[in-house]
């Protein structure tokens, strides 16, 4: 089982959450041109990263209990790679129930 750790030793800053909220999301990579939805995620927004997961099945979840040695009982997926603040805009829809966050490409262009 992989860990993360939010506040790692050694961190020069405090790290604070921002927000955590259940929601759907959709995007179209423009690798593959085909739309990707996750209607299960969770994103956590934390001072300087973002993190979007995904609630794991009740069979997913009883497994990695049962492979557990700490007693934890996960019940998120991390679905991709922690993306770092510099890389995100989020604004704020007209409504609390609407938002949009632009993430911007991580690798470099030669």
């Amino acid at each position: 089982m992989v860990r993360l750790q939010i506040s790692p030793p050694g961190l020069p800053f405090a790290r604070q959450l921002r927000s955590s909220v259940a929601v759907e999301i959709s995007f179209t990579p423009t690798s593959t041109g085909r739309p990707v939805v996750h209607r299960r995620a969770h994103i956590f927004l934390l001072s300087d990263l973002f993190l979007m997961c995904e609630y794991m099945d009740e069979k997913d979840r009883l497994q990695k209990a049962a492979e557990s040695t700490d007693g934890q009982r996960p019940d998120l997926w991390l679905s991709y790679p922690p993306l770092a603040g510099k890389h995100l805009q989020a604004q704020t829809g007209s409504t609390r129930a609407l938002s949009h966050a632009s993430l911007f490409d991580r690798q470099s262009s030669s």
